[in-house]
């Protein structure tokens, strides 16, 4: 293949105090047109500055980079803006949208650095919108969209201009593990397409299996270049090797070819096949659980069930989990409530039997109280008198019988 992107014992180094940073040491790549490469590296390998000296955002300390067989490093910084322009695509870490403007503005810009017409550049922004299955977001604003979305957006606006090169620099570092598969297959599927080459930067060895080649990098140097079987390439054979087997519900040979997958790449590329040849069943949570009813050994059972639940075939243990626990907590609730009226109830009963028994005791007993402050009836007053007089007389006769 013809060469792209070429670099000739690159030197990139920092001065930072009284010491000398090297951030790239002669660094030597060659990538061919249309070719998906990976610079894989841990945080402070080198791997971005690599990338911005292959976009030409940075001047090499010594070295050369050639992009067309042009020689980007000796340009001023006018003809590189124009370069760019023409030649190259940016997807970023943190999408880079302009706020304030909607989708198709965002994605046209490119279009109107080159010059091209309002009415031209919105109708391909559009076009590109509907690729990436965003027809009914076109005019919502980046606040109004998700991170994937945004993304999505980022992805439709550096292909919108056929570029040769498009650079990404972590384009999934912020998205989740099903988005990303998602990002990574518009990368491909564009580049497929339209012989584009793509060199992407990432510190993830998952996302890096996407790529046709892997360049690992340490310390600023090349530890590593090597050619891969990209998961893309991989998915799309998969999901014709399964097309059969669905349609003709053969479980073994299709439990042992997902088996295989899994061994050689990840579940994930066994899950996007399967969703794939799902959409032609009438019911795929049937399907799935018959394909799980032949397997014996529990590891693979649950490896099925796993894959099962992230095609969406048979719902989520924690869907159904949650359903349940729902219930039974309703259940217990109802019950909780209905004891607690009862007893409620009871409870009332017993406190008016317990209140009427201590009103008539206190009823009682201020009888009493009352029946020993009440006057003595007027017999028992003329006794009392009776007796007094006499007592006086006695006292009388006394005193008499003295003074005689």
């Amino acid at each position: 293949m013809d060469s792209l992107i070429k670099t000739v014992n690159l030197r990139k180094a920092y001065r930072v105090g009284n010491e000398k940073v090297v951030a790239l040491d002669c660094i030597n790549l060659d990538i061919p047109k249309g070719q998906v490469c990976c610079i894989l590296g841990t945080s402070g390998s080198g791997k971005s500055t690599l990338l911005n000296q292959l976009a030409g955002l940075e001047k090499p300390t010594r070295g050369e980079v050639y992009i067309k067989g042009e020689k980007i490093s000796s340009m001023s910084e006018k003809q590189l803006a124009h370069f760019r322009q023409m030649n190259v695509g940016f997807v970023f870490q943190s999408y880079n949208l302009l706020q304030g403007m909607s989708a198709i503005d965002n994605v046209a810009m490119p279009l109107n650095f080159r010059g091209v017409s309002k009415s031209k550049r919105e109708k391909a922004a559009k076009t590109m919108l509907k690729k990436v299955g965003l027809e009914k977001r076109m005019t919502h604003k980046p606040s109004e969209m998700s991170g994937g979305q945004q993304q999505r957006v980022g992805i439709a606006r550096a292909f919108v201009t056929k570029p040769d090169v498009v650079f990404a620099d972590e384009p999934t570092g912020n998205l989740d593990t099903r988005t990303t598969r998602e990002v990574m297959d518009l990368f491909l599927e564009f580049a497929r397409q339209e012989g584009i080459t793509i060199v992407l930067v990432s510190h993830d060895q998952n996302l890096a299996k996407y790529a046709d080649r892997i360049v690992t990098l340490v310390d600023g140097e090349i530890i590593s270049d090597k050619i891969n079987n990209s998961l893309y390439d991989v998915t799309n054979e998969l999901k014709e090797q399964m097309k059969p087997l669905v349609e003709n519900k053969s479980y073994k040979e299709l439990s042992s070819l997902i088996l295989k997958t899994t061994s050689d790449y990840t579940e994930g590329v066994a899950v996007q096949a399967l969703e794939y040849n799902f959409t032609s069943l009438e019911n795929p949570r049937e399907f799935m659980e018959e394909l799980i009813a032949i397997i014996d050994n529990e590891t693979e059972k649950a490896l099925f069930t796993r894959i099962g639940r992230e095609t969406g075939a048979i719902p989520k243990e924690t869907d159904s989990k949650r359903l349940a626990e729902n219930k039974s907590n309703k259940e217990k609730i109802v019950k909780k409530t209905k004891k607690e009226k009862k007893q409620g109830f009871f409870d009332k009963i017993k406190g008016k039997k317990i209140d009427t028994v201590d009103k008539k005791a206190d009823k009682k007993a201020d009888k009493k109280e009352d029946k020993a402050q009440t006057p003595k009836n007027n017999n028992d007053t003329a006794s009392d008198d009776k007796k007094d007089d006499k007592k006086d007389n006695i006292e009388k006769s006394n005193t008499e019988g003295n003074e005689e």
